[in-house]
């Protein structure tokens, strides 16, 4: 039979070797946990030039089959290319608590889209069960030991950075993975 008038088969429909088996089913639910990866890290051209920065043999070092590739900056709402960014009054951090502003070096004020991003990255970590993220080290969004703060590159968190690690997901510098 048919499931209803989309012209879907339903799974009772398929031949038998189309059907998932018990012990299959079971191992999908031990299926390694996703890892979200910078998307820029993975070859896609969203950083604020419109270029990427792909990591060689990244994905070789990363222990999961549920790769996710993000950009928070793209995520709240901005576009590629874009203006390059940095914070104004402290890391990511203080940004999130309301304690700094993310600005172009133009000085639009972009603060609201860090947050939307940083918030889409924190919804897509609980949806999926994300323990683990690979960011782009220096950035005002995903930065995890160094970031921009008033266009110098210091110690701290980007936006989504800090934001993932308060959530408890552990975030893992590119750095990492460069020889």
């Amino acid at each position: 039979g048919y499931a209803g008038s989309n012209g879907i088969k339903s799974w009772r429909s398929w031949p038998d070797g189309a059907r998932l088996e018990a012990k299959e089913l079971q191992n999908m639910d031990k299926k390694k946990q996703a890892v979200l990866i910078s998307a820029c890290l993975l070859d896609l051209p969203c950083r604020y030039d419109g270029n990427s920065c792909g990591v060689a043999g990244l994905l070789e070092g990363i222990d999961s089959d549920r790769i996710v590739p993000v950009c928070p900056e793209q995520m709240g709402g901005l576009s590629t290319p874009r203006e390059p960014a940095c914070m104004r009054g402290g890391d990511g951090s203080f940004v999130l608590d309301g304690k700094a502003r993310v600005l172009t070096l133009s000085g639009r004020d972009v603060t609201a889209n860090f947050l939307a991003g940083a918030h889409m990255l924190l919804k897509i970590s609980t949806m999926l069960g994300v323990e683990t993220a690979v960011l782009k080290e220096k950035s005002p969004s995903c930065g995890v030991n160094l970031t921009t703060i008033d266009r110098e590159t210091v110690q701290g968190k980007g936006v989504a950075a800090a934001a993932l690690h308060r959530a408890g997901v552990t975030v893992i510098p590119d750095t990492t993975f460069i020889s």
